[in-house]
């Protein structure tokens, strides 16, 4: 449905405001993106390792400073505006698990986030290992997000002469 297509356009085409110290715009697929939010909780974790030694407990209930999820989050929102994700797809319970927090820090700092999908947001992570406790995330998103079907009348992307973009139903 070129979905692919229409993220890239709208990508190149925002332009940000400068009134704002974080005006960066950012493009990534999911499972890039996935990829390093897990190497940057990990990097983060181990430097609290080094600085505090095996003794050392992350009770993130407690100490909002010492959740790494949240650390990341508040990182990332320091370094972008605008997070334009394609193909967001959960497969994978750790992944799940880290979205709600993760978003939910992103959306209150007051990221934008423009994402595409196979699949209604709904039907994110169905069926997957302890799903009930991903939900949180999914009303995260009908609070923060507007969903825009697009119809499967055919792949935009070859009749246009455009590129990329997986064909398919798209959200």
């Amino acid at each position: 449905t070129g979905k692919s297509l229409l993220l890239n356009n709208f990508f190149h085409n925002a332009h940000l405001a400068t009134s704002t110290t974080n005006t960066k715009k950012r493009r990534i697929h999911f499972h890039s993106f996935l990829q390093e939010i897990h190497t940057r909780i990990h990097t983060y974790n181990t430097s609290l390792l080094h600085q505090h030694g095996r003794s050392f407990h992350i009770n993130t209930s407690q100490h909002r400073s010492r959740n790494p999820i949240l650390t990341i989050a508040q990182e990332l929102s320091n370094e972008v505006t605008l997070l334009c994700i394609d193909e967001f797809q959960v497969t994978d319970v750790a992944d799940a698990m880290i979205l709600k927090q993760f978003f939910g820090e992103v959306w209150r700092r007051g990221v934008v986030v423009v994402a595409t999908s196979n699949r209604r947001p709904r039907d994110l992570y169905e069926g997957g290992v302890n799903r009930e406790y991903f939900l949180p995330f999914l009303d995260l998103v009908e609070r923060y997000c507007l969903v825009h079907h697009l119809s499967d009348d055919g792949d935009r992307t070859t009749r246009n002469g455009g590129s990329g973009g997986s064909g398919g139903g798209g959200r």
